[in-house]
């Protein structure tokens, strides 16, 4: 450890530590915390990836070979895994916003049409697939012969 001469001011040499007018401060040095993040990122990372794989399994269900997703028609379904053990079905009466006649031509709003609310028959259908004691059962939810949902019940009988 040298003592460095510089023009009105006193500064101590020290390799390993840093220097300030005369202190010597103790360096910590940052190998240890970048390892630290770099194991931080990549564990958050890896459960990202995870995260993203079990919701896209969420929204799909697999029927031997054959995968079914969300979106897919009845029909569709039907092709890839059989008719199903349990079949719920009833309506629900849902109110949407439609728009109706428009002004008429006298108006200021020339062309604008009126909305209104206009209650509409949803059909909803509910499949249940039980694959046997070893497998989870499945419930299928469709609205207007279109799959909705994906549940997944406990383990079948």
């Amino acid at each position: 450890m040298g003592i460095n001469r510089i023009p009105g001011r006193l500064s101590v040499d020290c390799p390993g530590f840093y220097c300030l007018s005369g202190i010597m401060l103790i360096h910590i040095s940052v190998a240890p915390r970048r390892a630290a993040m770099r194991r931080f990122f990549r564990t958050l990372f890896f459960l990202v990836v995870m995260l993203l794989i079990l919701v896209d399994a969420a929204s799909a269900f697999r029927c031997g070979t054959r995968l079914v997703n969300i979106g897919d028609r009845k029909a569709e379904i039907l092709g890839k895994c059989g008719p199903p053990d349990w079949v719920d079905f009833w309506e629900e009466d849902r109110i949407e916003r439609v728009f109706g006649f428009s002004y008429s031509d006298d108006s200021f709003y020339l062309g604008t049409r009126i909305p209104t609310a206009a209650v509409v028959r949803v059909p909803i259908e509910e499949w249940t697939y039980n694959s046997g004691p070893t497998q989870f059962i499945r419930i299928l939810r469709f609205e207007n012969s279109r799959l909705i949902s994906i549940e997944t019940g406990g383990y079948g009988y």
